[in-house]
C-alpha cells in the first residue's frame, strides 16, 4: 500500500474514532430484572419567558431584512444518570412505551427508566428549549444589464437569502440523588420540585 492510501485510511480512522467518541457513552444494561425509576414531572413554561427568550436571542441580525420569523417548540429532553465506579456518568436506558418527542408549553408525565439494583447515585436532568429560525437576504438587489432591440435597461434579480437556525434554551433543572433500589422495585421520585 502506497504512503499517500496509508495516510488516507490513517485520516478516515481519526475521524470515524472522532465521530464514535462524540456520541457519549452507551446506555448502562439494567440487567434482567431492573429497577424501575419513575420520575414524576410537573413543570410549566409561560408564554412571557418563551417571549423574553426571543427578545433575549441573538437574531435575526437589526437593520437586516428578513422574509421570516418563526419558532417551534417549546421542546423537553428528560435525562437519567447513574455515576460509575470511576466516577463518569452514563445514561439510564428509558423502559419500553415511553414517549420519544415531548413538546409543548407543559411537561406533565411519569418518566420511567431502567437501572441496576444496589447503592447508587443518580443524577437527573430536565431542559426546555425552542428552535428559532429565519431568513435573511444576505445583500441586496443585483441588478442584470440586458440589452434589447429598443435599447438597454436594467432588470432586478431575485435576492439572496441565508436561512438560520438558532436553539435557544429557556429551562435547565439538574438534581441528583442517592439511592439503594432492590430487585424489580419501582422508585417513584420527584426530582424536579
Amino acid at each position: 500500500m502506497s504512503n499517500r492510501a496509508l495516510l488516507w485510511t490513517a485520516l478516515c480512522l481519526a475521524a470515524l474514532a472522532a465521530l464514535a467518541g462524540g456520541c457519549g457513552p452507551p446506555p448502562i444494561d439494567p440487567g434482567p430484572n431492573p429497577v424501575r425509576v419513575v420520575l414524576v414531572i410537573n413543570q410549566t413554561l409561560s408564554g412571557q419567558q418563551v417571549g423574553q427568550a426571543l427578545q433575549d436571542s441573538w437574531g435575526p441580525f437589526p437593520g437586516s431584512w428578513t422574509r421570516w420569523d418563526s419558532f417551534m417548540g417549546p421542546f423537553w429532553e428528560v435525562e437519567a444518570e447513574q455515576r460509575q465506579p470511576d466516577g463518569s456518568w452514563r445514561p439510564l436506558p428509558l423502559a419500553p412505551g415511553q414517549p420519544e418527542d415531548l413538546a409543548g408549553y407543559r411537561l406533565k408525565l411519569r418518566r420511567v427508566f431502567l437501572t441496576t439494583p444496589g447503592p447508587q447515585e443518580l443524577r437527573f436532568k430536565l431542559v426546555a428549549g425552542i428552535q428559532r429560525s429565519w431568513q435573511e437576504r444576505l445583500y441586496g438587489p443585483r441588478y442584470l444589464r440586458r440589452v434589447t432591440k429598443e435599447g438597454t435597461y436594467l432588470e432586478e434579480l431575485p435576492p439572496q437569502w441565508y436561512t438560520r437556525v438558532e436553539n435557544i434554551e429557556l429551562l435547565r433543572v439538574e438534581a441528583s440523588q442517592k439511592v439503594e433500589p432492590k430487585h424489580g422495585q419501582e422508585l417513584v421520585l420527584e426530582p424536579f420540585k
